[in-house]
């Protein structure tokens, strides 16, 4: 029997049935992947690959300074689902990579994942899943406003300026309006990491090579410039889903700190020994999109820090730790990053951090036109600002 579960977006019901593929929010652009690159990745760099790369990494601890950001979840608020991993994963890395770029400055960087999913490369459907490359382009063109201008809903929404960045008052008529200036983050270039050779080689040496040297490529990116995002496969159950209150498969089930169906349990590293990719091609067996942000070993057993959106009930704290060197359901299979851009920031005589501007002339392009169909909660939205406000807004 199905379980229907009632979102607002562009479509009002989006059905998950038992027995079926679970979805997660990773769809890969047919157009991409995409990249503007401008200067010399770390592992092309001869100045840093003459250092040697720490045995151990953490961007939560460098010298004891935490440069990640707050933990999130895209499974809520309800009452539907979200497949936004995609918008997870790219917000949260850059927000730590602004934050290493600025020192760790005061305010630090929290980009909207509202907006990206509501105006960014997947809109109009953005709760449908996308592309990390197709969000990290969009971001490089249009930019992408702070958290405060509009936080996550998790649906679809609307594109106009009014989701791009708003602000509330009571006594005021509306009560509700789009915001004429706000914070705008962009990146200068953005890539992948892709593997230089077959994953699928059945000549098991060749095979290992590819991994070692996404494995070496991965880390000097992490290590000199941040955090990246990298694609992943959850498996469903092995009797398929018949039980999903129960069974949700080996990534969800794996809350070691609040187990809902039985006694806590000590946390391990993640290394799935049932799932294979059976298509001969990891872009197609992968469904999830996550955010590695360092390395580590134990008991002689190397592995990857990793940030989920998830929540902080779900793993370690909201991260885990998978197995390194075995592309492990996909883990090193396929990355993208961001490099935020810097020139508009700058630090006045007092001390206080001047951001870039954004207007929403910026999005004007990707405001959505009448002819989108959306539901009655979000045509509230497009009733306070009709095309005619909205003009009027985005050409002050």
């Amino acid at each position: 029997m199905a379980r229907i579960v009632t979102y607002f977006a562009i479509t009002s019901l989006f059905a998950i049935t038992v027995g079926a593929k679970k979805f997660y929010g990773k769809k890969l652009d047919p157009n991409g992947p995409f990249q503007h690159i401008v200067s010399a990745r770390p592992h092309e760099d001869p100045l840093f690959l003459a250092s040697s790369l720490p045995a151990v990494w953490d961007w939560r601890n460098v010298d004891g300074v935490d440069y990640t950001s707050a933990n999130l979840a895209q499974h809520a608020p309800g009452p539907g689902y979200c497949g936004a991993c995609y918008a997870f994963a790219t917000t949260s890395h850059l927000n730590d990579r602004f934050n290493i770029a600025r020192g760790n400055a005061k305010p630090t960087t929290r980009l909207s994942v509202q907006v990206l999913i509501t105006c960014g490369a997947s809109a109009p459907a953005g709760c449908h899943g996308g592309d990390p490359s197709a969000s990290l382009k969009f971001i490089h063109e249009y930019g992408l406003p702070d958290e405060t201008c509009h936080t996550y809903q998790a649906e679809s929404g609307v594109c106009n300026a009014y989701a791009v960045c708003q602000d509330c008052m009571t006594g005021y008529e509306p009560t509700c309006w789009a915001r004429k200036h706000f914070p705008l983050f962009r990146v200068k270039e953005y890539g992948q990491i892709q593997p230089n050779g077959d994953l699928f080689d059945t000549d098991t040496v060749r095979k290992q090579g590819v991994i070692d040297d996404m494995i070496v490529r991965m880390k000097a990116e992490v290590w000199k410039r941040g955090p990246i995002i990298c694609q992943l496969a959850c498996p469903d159950p092995a009797n398929g889903n018949t039980d999903p209150w129960h069974d949700r498969g080996y990534v969800d089930n794996y809350t070691p700190f609040f187990n809902d169906e039985g006694e806590n349990y000590k946390p391990f590293i993640l290394h799935d020994t049932n799932f294979t990719c059976k298509t001969g091609n990891w872009d197609t067996c992968v469904d999830h999109d996550v955010v590695v942000t360092g390395w580590g070993e134990e008991h002689g057993k190397p592995y990857w820090l990793v940030r989920n959106s998830w929540g902080t009930w779900w793993g370690e704290g909201g991260w885990f730790r998978i197995v390194m060197g075995l592309n492990n359901l996909g883990i090193e299979s396929g990355c993208n990053f961001g490099v935020p851009e810097m020139k508009d920031f700058h630090t006045d005589a007092e001390g206080f951090t001047h951001f870039p501007l954004g207007r929403p002339a910026d999005f004007a392009d990707r405001f959505a036109t009448p002819k989108v169909e959306v539901s009655k909660e979000l045509k509230s939205e497009s009733e306070l600002y009709p095309p005619e406000k909205i003009l009027d807004i985005i050409q002050m």
